[in-house]
C-alpha cells in the first residue's frame, strides 16, 4: 500500500460481525443511520474485508468473554443513538 493512499472505511450492518471486528482490534469509528438501520463504520477496509471473509466462512476464533463485552458495548451505543 502506498504511503499516500487514503484508507477507505469498511461498513457492515451485522452486529455480530461488528463485535467480532472490535474484538480483533479494529477501530469502530462511527455509526451511520440510513433512515432504516445502522451501519457500523470501521477504519481500514482491506484488513476488515479479510476478517469479514473469515467471519462469514466460520474461520475466526475470538475470546468469547471479550466478544460478549464488545457486543454489549456496541448495543449500548446503538440504543444511545435513538
Amino acid at each position: 500500500m502506498k504511503k499516500n493512499q487514503i484508507l477507505l472505511p469498511f461498513k457492515t450492518r451485522d452486529l455480530s460481525e461488528a463485535s467480532t471486528l472490535v474484538t480483533l482490534g479494529q477501530n469502530l469509528i462511527r455509526l451511520e443511520h440510513d433512515g432504516q438501520r445502522f451501519w457500523f463504520i470501521f477504519e481500514n477496509v482491506a484488513v476488515c474485508e479479510g476478517f469479514s471473509r473469515q467471519f462469514w466462512a466460520g474461520e475466526l476464533l475470538v475470546n468469547p468473554r471479550e466478544f460478549a463485552l464488545n457486543f454489549r458495548a456496541i448495543k449500548d451505543r446503538l440504543h444511545a443513538q435513538h
